[in-house]
């Protein structure tokens, strides 16, 4: 992989979830697992009428340098705004030197 594609700095984040006093999940900001650069690409965007209102979603992936630590569960903190890793990371070429992480918008 080239490394001028990797134009941009993203976070790689665990979920962080706790529980309020009736027992309900809360979904937290996630711990930092690692700060990596990435090469982004805007997938698709689509609106849906959903609950009486338009919603948006923007699925984007993120080619990334190897690693063996990435879950699908996990967060991809890009400019402030946070996508949820949608399956399991893609090892294109099967050499193991870069990943594709396909992820949506985090709301």
């Amino acid at each position: 992989m080239r490394a001028g594609r990797l134009n941009t700095r993203i976070t790689i984040k665990s979920p962080l979830n706790t529980k309020d006093s009736k027992g309900r999940v809360i979904e937290g900001d996630g711990i930092e697992v690692a700060t990596v650069w990435a090469e982004k690409r805007h997938v698709t965007g689509k609106e849906r009428w959903a609950n009486e209102h338009v919603t948006n979603e923007l699925t984007a992936s993120f080619r990334i340098r190897y690693r063996e630590d990435i879950e699908p569960n996990m967060l991809v903190e890009h400019k402030g705004v946070n996508y949820q890793i949608t399956g399991q990371p893609i090892d294109p070429d099967g050499r193991r030197t870069d990943l594709i992480l396909t992820c949506v918008e985090y709301r």
